[in-house]
């Protein structure tokens, strides 16, 4: 009965959770690629093809800083209020939940790659929200979002300093 208890306490008042799970596909060859595979040497956390590389061709790669997880009202867009600690994930860690920390009801929910520096910019092109209820206590699971790059030149990343080729095949 005290365990009974305790997982009861884990809901916080009229709030639910979201997990999901994220994979990197190179939009020009439809290559998946596992994000605890290409852990960023420059940024903690996270996801780079960084040239030279074997799976960067020709000089072009792409970086993930952070993934996060848009909570948006389904009807107007507005972004529904949650803690970024809650929201913000490393981009390695290929799934995360956010714990019951989202307000209960209907709401449109989708990733963003980012990174925080330049939050305007995004780094992949990821699938529209998903419209799901949440729940008091309950787990919404998202399932499996694909974060769609389009490798370009990092010119600022090529080892010898060199300028990376202007077009990536």
């Amino acid at each position: 009965m005290p365990l009974l208890a305790a997982l009861a306490g884990c809901a916080d008042g009229e709030l639910g959770a979201v997990s999901v799970r994220w994979r990197i596909v190179d939009k020009q060859s439809g290559a998946v690629i596992d994000p605890r595979a290409v852990a960023d040497p420059l940024v903690a956390g996270g996801c780079a093809c960084v040239p030279p590389s074997g799976s960067c061709p020709r000089g072009c790669g792409f970086r993930i800083t952070r993934v996060q997880l848009r909570v948006t009202n389904p009807t107007t867009g507005e972004t529904i209020p949650v803690d970024e600690r809650y929201t913000l994930f490393e981009c390695t860690a290929r799934e995360a939940t956010t714990g019951f920390r989202i307000p209960e009801g209907e709401h449109a929910l989708s990733l963003r790659a980012f990174d925080p520096a330049d939050p305007d910019r995004p780094q992949a092109t990821t699938p529209p929200p998903v419209v799901r209820q949440l729940s008091r206590g309950e787990i919404v699971n998202l399932d499996l979002i694909e974060l769609a790059v389009d490798p370009a030149p990092l010119a600022s990343q090529v080892a010898d300093g060199g300028v990376a080729d202007a077009a990536c095949p």
